[in-house]
């Protein structure tokens, strides 16, 4: 038996962010039932075209997020569409939605309303900029509102360089749908205690705060401490106040990134390993303090011997010695990674229409067992009839309803 199997989630979630948070409930057994408008279904469908990927028989986007869900095409502007829609949350567990809370108070779906309609209900609202605030109903995406707003486009990037652009989809989304998961999680188990349902926010803008939260502190103390600069520091590579904690291209044009933030400590191996021992008692380089006043010497030598080998080749050169390091991997690269598949972070799934395909699993284990991939993604309005007759609508009422527009 899956943790979540019994708990029902309706889903009102449309782009990443609120479906990942619906997915990894999904994954863990609950009933994810995605309401979607029948004309205007959730635009994250069409993604796929951007990159010229198909979307007919099988969507690699919207699989990600949407996978063990049963979609219902619902038109919510219609009397009727509104009343299946409370009907079906009224025997709910959760309400997951990332909509604008505006939007969802026009439908009759703010929380005050759907609280009243069912005490044990935990309503999750994942919002661009947080609950309150002049900017609460402000529409969001995560590159506005995690990565610019958050900080990370700014200080990314060497000293002096333009901010760099968020290049890649759902950068802020998904960690900030799985934190509203853990939340929605939390919100259960306090209903067990206590027999009350609540509400659960988070935001993109809640989540990033998060995630540079030591960055943040740093900053604010150095606010309080004269003769520190006001604003985190950006350096250029060549002039980096740890050589050991930088990033080296190999001879095969792909990149090495070395993590060693005690330097010192491995100062003597490394020069070993490189085959440097004459700069090991270097004055220039002996100490971690030296080694700061004459990184760019430094980082002009060690990217010259780096260029000396390929990548695979220095990582044997490192492998079982305590210098750190990764490799600096491309998507492409990513995928095929003996660890990632050895903890099967990527697992194969059988597709319907596509055949066998690989997707990203549900990132938090349980001992013995493993978050499961039961179904693929649904197609718009694919469960409508079959939810339909669980709640116990008769066909004469469903075919009414198509007939009205109120279901699709």
């Amino acid at each position: 038996m899956m943790p979540l199997e019994g708990i029902k989630v309706v889903e009102m979630g449309i782009w990443a962010a609120g479906p990942s948070a619906g997915v990894v409930l999904a994954d863990w057994g609950a009933d994810v039932i995605k309401i979607e408008d029948p004309a205007n279904a959730d635009p994250m469908r069409a993604l796929a075209l951007l990159f010229g990927l198909p979307v007919d028989d099988f969507n690699p986007v919207f699989e990600v997020d949407n996978r063990n869900k049963r979609s219902v095409a619902i038109n919510l502007k219609t009397e009727s569409g509104r009343a299946i829609a409370c009907e079906l949350i009224k025997g709910a567990d959760v309400f997951l939605s990332n909509m604008r809370e505006k939007a969802l108070e026009s439908l009759g779906l703010g929380y005050e309303n759907l609280a009243a309609l069912n005490s044990r209900l935990i309503y999750a609202h994942l919002a661009g900029y947080g609950p309150r605030g002049e900017e609460a109903d402000k529409a969001a995406y995560d590159t506005g509102a995690y990565w610019a707003r958050g900080g990370f486009m700014a200080q990314l990037g060497e000293e002096g360089a333009s901010p760099v652009i968020q290049a890649m989809f759902g950068l802020g989304d998904q960690p900030t749908g799985a934190l509203l998961a853990g939340g929605i999680a939390l919100a259960l188990y306090v209903r067990e205690r206590t027999g009350k349902g609540q509400r659960v926010d988070t935001s993109l803008l809640a989540s990033a705060i998060w995630t540079q939260s030591l960055n943040l502190m740093i900053t604010m103390a150095a606010r309080n401490t004269p003769g520190t600069p006001q604003e985190f520091p950006r350096h250029n590579r060549a002039n980096t106040r740890n050589p050991l904690n930088a990033y080296y291209k190999t001879k095969d044009g792909k990149y090495l990134l070395l993590l060693m933030l005690q330097p010192d400590r491995y100062w003597s191996e490394f020069c070993r390993l490189l085959g440097i021992q004459q700069h090991e008692h270097d004055p220039r380089f002996a100490t971690f303090t030296q080694r700061v006043m004459h990184a760019a010497e430094l980082v002009a030598i060690l990217d010259a011997v780096f260029a000396t080998r390929t990548r695979a080749e220095w990582i044997e050169v490192f492998k079982g010695t305590t210098i750190l390091y990764d490799p600096v991997h491309t998507f492409a690269e990513v995928v095929e990674d003996p660890q990632v598949l050895a903890n099967e972070y990527l697992v194969d799934f059988e597709h319907p229409r596509a055949g066998k395909i690989r997707v990203p699993r549900t990132p938090v284990h349980l001992n013995g067992m493993l978050p499961a991939i039961r179904t693929h993604a649904p197609e718009a309005g694919e469960h409508t009839e079959s939810v339909l007759l669980e709640m116990g609508y008769d066909w004469d009422k469903i075919i009414r309803l198509k007939e009205e527009g109120a279901v699709l």
